[in-house]
């Protein structure tokens, strides 16, 4: 469809290579947008790999309950 934005949405709030490895592809070799969720409370243990990231079809949301991630998607959908 012209004019829709792909996006790839994940909940990395544990560990995942797989998931690191299908975020960076997205990013080298596609235009997709990518959205990474993950919970406030294990942000410690969250990759620099991920917190880090400053690609511009990037972002990372911490949350802390379904309210905060129903805000996002909305605001930004």
């Amino acid at each position: 469809m012209a004019g829709t934005v792909q996006c790839f949405v994940a909940e990395v709030s544990g560990s995942s290579f797989g998931l690191g490895f299908e975020t960076g592809y997205l990013l080298g070799a596609t235009t997709k947008k990518v959205v990474l969720l993950y919970k406030r409370d294990v942000e410690k243990r969250i990759s620099l790999l991920i917190t880090g990231n400053t690609n511009p079809r990037y972002v990372v949301v911490p949350y802390t309950d379904m309210a905060e991630i129903e805000a996002f998607v909305r605001n930004n959908f």
